[in-house]
């Protein structure tokens, strides 16, 4: 049996299994909203990947890969979701590792505190 371990989309919907976190407002902290104002006001989706692009964790056990950010928001709901797809983990860690990397890397970015989940979603625009 093939399993798809990264993100899953066809035209009406998509299906992902991530260590991240569903993102708001409160999460950011007052000195990124001041630095971003306008950005972040205008596209709360552009504004986190724009924060995220380029970031990606590295697990001590294997340093020549590494997994990055993705992020995704249901445009029906206005949720957000960031983090590390499931795939991008390798097998020798631990799901306590995966959480806590990404969790730490993702309470740099954002300047708050951030605890990481494993996150399985999706959304149908159909």
């Amino acid at each position: 049996m093939k399993i798809k371990s990264d993100f899953v989309t066809n035209s009406s919907s998509v299906s992902f299994t991530l260590i991240g976190t569903y993102v708001d407002e409160s999460m950011f902290s007052e000195e990124m909203k001041k630095k971003f104002e306008d950005e972040f006001k205008s596209d709360m989706s552009e504004f986190i990947y724009d924060v995220t692009r380029g970031e990606h964790i590295i697990f001590a056990d294997s340093p020549e890969k590494k997994a990055p950010f993705k992020s995704y928001n249901n445009y029906d709901s206005d949720q957000h979701i960031v983090g590390i797809a499931i795939g991008k983990v390798p097998e020798s860690a631990t799901l306590r590792e995966a959480k806590l990397l990404v969790g730490n890397k993702l309470s740099e970015i954002f300047g708050t505190d951030v605890k990481a989940e494993l996150i399985t979603d999706g959304w149908y625009d159909g």
